[in-house]
């Protein structure tokens, strides 16, 4: 689909579809601004599901960090529920819940990629004047394809989540409690100073699995 033809089917989900969180809508949104935003509303995590991930993330240990990954500046603090390639996971219960079924489900049905694995799940946590600035999340690892985005507290002023667009225009995230967000890794991006309150998102990095074209035809004649 030509980048014209899909701005125009965009344009048509949003007037004809009332509910922002069909996944034609979101399918749509991520091809065309790298991100979308499912919000509160969804029915893709339980409310016990979501309460628990609250808890669990209450009861991590917390780093705070200055540098990332790509050497940008950056102040927030940080805990490592599953480092890149390690199969050691610190919470179970998280990332089972972020791994599970529906999220799964979810995630195939948005972007099209039905083989993937979480290679780097983590937390970060931000008060008055904690930001990240401008990088590309493909700079530190290559392989990832997507960020599903899990966000927790809404009582925070500032904290914007930025997505610069290609044809340089910039789109603007303010995600509450209970939504999530799906962005590509391929776009840059940063996260605003958060001028006051508390904001808390838990983060999973998406890579594909490298499939034989041969073994994923088996069984087709």
């Amino acid at each position: 689909m030509s980048k014209k033809s899909l701005e125009e089917y965009l344009m048509i989900s949003q007037k004809n579809i009332k509910n922002k969180n069909s996944i034609d809508c979101l399918k749509a949104n991520l091809l065309l601004k790298g991100t979308c935003h499912i919000t509160n509303d969804n029915l893709f995590l339980s409310r016990e599901q979501w309460k628990t991930l609250k808890h669990e993330i209450s009861l991590l240990e917390y780093k705070k960090i200055s540098i990332g990954d790509t050497k940008e500046p950056l102040s927030f603090w940080v805990s490592r529920v599953k480092l890149p390639k390690d199969e050691n996971i610190k919470n179970k219960i998280i990332f089972d819940i972020i791994d599970s079924t529906q999220c799964r489900q979810l995630f195939s049905l948005i972007t099209g990629i039905n083989h993937f694995f979480i290679d780097r799940c983590q937390c970060h946590f931000y008060e008055e004047g904690d930001f990240i600035s401008i990088h590309r999340d493909k700079d530190s690892c290559e392989e990832y394809e997507y960020v599903l985005s899990f966000y927790f507290d809404g009582d925070y002023k500032g904290g914007e989540f930025v997505v610069h667009l290609p044809n340089g225009e910039k789109d603007v995230y303010v995600p509450r409690s209970g939504e999530i967000l799906i962005s590509t890794c391929e776009y840059l991006h940063e996260v605003k100073t958060v001028k006051s309150g508390k904001r808390n998102v838990l983060h999973a990095f998406i890579q594909p699995m490298k499939i034989d074209f041969e073994d994923s035809h088996k069984g087709f004649v």
